[in-house]
């Protein structure tokens, strides 16, 4: 009996989720005689479960496993190992997931086309790359554009240009952890870390996290980062202010003297009780009992703070 397409591409689109092996078999074998490989191929794509199996009995042919590599890219790890050494295959899996350049066949590591696919999909599929493009900028740039960290996986010669690094840390701030303390001391290169990311500011070098530009910028992005300035800064009024005013809680991490400011102390509860009035209660403990006892005789429900008050 003679089956239409259509009925061929029903009967497969139904039946792969509960079909036999055998089943999936016979219609590949019956497909393949008749010259209909895309009806089997397109109904495999929507089943991983019938690619698997097909694998197991290597009942595949090129059109299957270039239709399911270009859907699933990573089922190019479980593909018969002379499917890996075919360009167009590889290309199609890196195309749809980059870390499958993992599974493609050595030869191709140190292809160009293949790579720069991989990584425009994944930028850290670099680490699969030969050691010849691992050194090549354009191939890394690409990557580290995309994932700062990527450069960890850069050849050591291009870890060690500033240019590089500077592009790293530039779309991810907090990369400088990984950098030589050469990097951590370049005033360049961790403004543009902590402009990115405040919390960069934890792996600068102490010299930069006295410098009142780093850690102004550091503390625009997020107050909480005023824990990693150094003893001086934290005493400085303008700044302690900058980053009680973006979060409350970093009051906590004032110098005790700031601590001791209404100003300040103010400018955190406002902020703080504007977020949960769990962390005002954690600002007020920080408070010199000087102020909140003393002095002020503050009003401890919460937002009942009249911040209009002269003193």
């Amino acid at each position: 009996m003679n089956l239409s397409a259509d009925c061929y591409s029903k009967i497969a689109s139904l039946l792969w989720p509960s079909t036999t092996i055998k089943f999936i078999i016979s219609l590949n074998r019956r497909l393949s005689s008749e010259g209909r490989f895309n009806l089997l191929s397109e109904s495999i794509c929507n089943s991983p479960y019938c690619f698997r199996r097909l694998s197991m009995y290597n009942q595949m042919n090129q059109q299957i496993v270039l239709s399911m590599v270009s859907k699933w890219g990573f089922y190019l790890k479980i593909v018969p190992p002379h499917f890996k050494t075919y360009r167009h295959i590889v290309l199609a899996a890196v195309k749809s997931y980059g870390y499958s350049l993992e599974y493609a066949h050595p030869i191709f590591l140190g292809d160009y086309n293949i790579v720069e696919s991989a990584i425009t999909q994944r930028p850290e599929a670099l680490q699969y790359a030969s050691s010849e493009l691992q050194d090549n900028e354009t191939i890394v740039t690409t990557a580290v554009a995309k994932i700062g960290s990527a450069l960890s996986h850069a050849s050591m010669r291009l870890q060690k240009l500033k240019h590089m690094v500077m592009i790293a840390v530039k779309q991810d701030g907090e990369y400088l952890e990984f950098v030589s303390t050469e990097f951590r001391q370049d005033y360049d290169i961790v403004l543009a870390a902590v402009d990115n990311s405040g919390f960069a500011l934890r792996y600068a070098s102490p010299d930069l996290q006295d410098n009142f530009k780093i850690v102004h910028t550091a503390l625009t992005y997020c107050g909480m980062t005023l824990q990693w300035a150094s003893p001086r800064l934290r005493d400085d009024k303008q700044l302690v202010l900058i980053a009680v005013q973006e979060c409350g809680l970093a009051f906590e991490f004032a110098s005790e003297n700031l601590r001791d400011d209404i100003h300040v102390f103010l400018a955190a509860t406002k902020n703080a009780s504007s977020m949960n009035f769990t962390s005002y209660l954690k600002v007020i403990n920080f408070g010199s009992k000087r102020i909140i006892y003393n002095r002020y005789k503050l009003n401890f429900e919460f937002n009942q703070w009249n911040t209009n008050m002269e003193y």
